[in-house]
């Protein structure tokens, strides 16, 4: 879940995406992979601060508080542009359509629902030798 701010990704990104009329874009597809809000709250760093990192970072690092992040559902339920999705996770398996069920951000490379939506996203189709849970352990 990206924790830049939606302004940089306006800036940097959306045009990217976004195509003339005869024009390639530069950046085709930009899949996000966020936590849904519950999960976010629910997330913490470190035994320290218990609270969601995204949180920490928009309210206590950036110079604006509360500053809207991409990786925050809160901000980013009205985003839209050609190319772009966004992916939210509630943390449960509910069929085979499912893209992440991460439950953390820190989780996000080691869920195998993840990491096989990507290989997927990135080939075209279906990975040959998709990954398995008892490859993600201990990453």
């Amino acid at each position: 879940a990206p924790a830049c701010s939606i302004e940089f990704y306006q800036k940097h990104y959306e045009k990217r995406l976004k195509t003339k009329a005869g024009a390639k874009s530069k950046l085709p597809i930009l899949d996000i992979y966020n936590l849904n809000e519950k999960l976010e709250l629910d997330d913490n760093v470190v035994s320290a601060y218990q609270k969601s990192l995204l949180y920490l970072v928009s309210r206590a690092l950036e110079r604006e508080i509360d500053k809207p992040l991409l990786g925050m559902q809160l901000h980013t339920k009205r985003l839209s542009a050609p190319g772009l999705t966004i992916n939210y996770s509630d943390g449960k398996k509910k069929g085979n359509k499912d893209v992440t069920t991460s439950t953390s951000h820190g989780g996000f490379d080691n869920d195998v629902t993840t990491m096989n939506a990507i290989m997927q996203r990135i080939l075209g189709k279906e990975p040959a030798a998709p990954f398995t849970k008892e490859e993600m352990k201990g990453y």
